[in-house]
């Protein structure tokens, strides 16, 4: 699952540092600071304090994985989880490269843009950071985000996974201090 926390966490950046505009941001085989240098460009900027999202793993396939560990996914298959976090002012002006992509070294969107309330991106990233390759679409606000993830990884030699999430967050007012850090 720590693929789906590292998409989560992208996501939310994503869809965050997205809105608040009609200007729009457009890149092809970028890194995730040039991405983020174009949106803090834009002056495209959600609203800080905090933000709940929910999150749902909507399908995950592993062929080869064991019956115990494929029963353990279908039982949270469906389910939906909700984080709160806080944006501060400062990271809803001007969100770095690590607010678009934590722990990921070396991934790069071969597709990536964001206008008129939509977000369409395509990140790939090397093997063993995670997803190899996340697709995202939706919609962005900025108060509110919905956007599907599919995603790809080689989990071991031959082990493959994909995964597909839905993300929705809104903004609930101001933080209070026991959003996730």
């Amino acid at each position: 699952m720590r693929s789906s926390m590292l998409a989560l966490n992208l996501t939310a950046a994503l869809a965050l540092s997205a809105c608040g505009s009609d200007k729009g941001v457009e890149a092809k085989g970028e890194s995730p600071e040039a991405v983020a240098a174009k949106v803090a460009a834009s002056g495209m900027t959600p609203k800080p304090g905090r933000w709940q999202a929910n999150f749902k793993l909507e399908s995950m396939d592993m062929p080869g994985i064991p019956a115990a560990a494929r029963e353990q996914v279908n039982k949270s298959m469906g389910a939906s989880q909700t984080y709160f976090t806080c944006l501060t002012p400062e990271q809803a002006a001007k969100p770095d490269a690590s607010f678009f992509q934590k722990s990921a070294p070396g991934c790069t969107y071969e597709r990536f843009s964001m206008a008129g309330g939509k977000i369409d991106a395509l990140m790939t990233c090397p093997p063993g950071n995670g997803p190899t390759r996340m697709e995202m679409t939706g919609t962005v606000g900025e108060d509110l985000y919905d956007i599907k993830i599919k995603g790809s990884a080689e989990m071991a030699a031959g082990v493959s996974m994909n995964i597909g999430m839905a993300v929705t967050s809104r903004r609930v007012g101001e933080c209070d201090g026991t959003e996730m850090k």
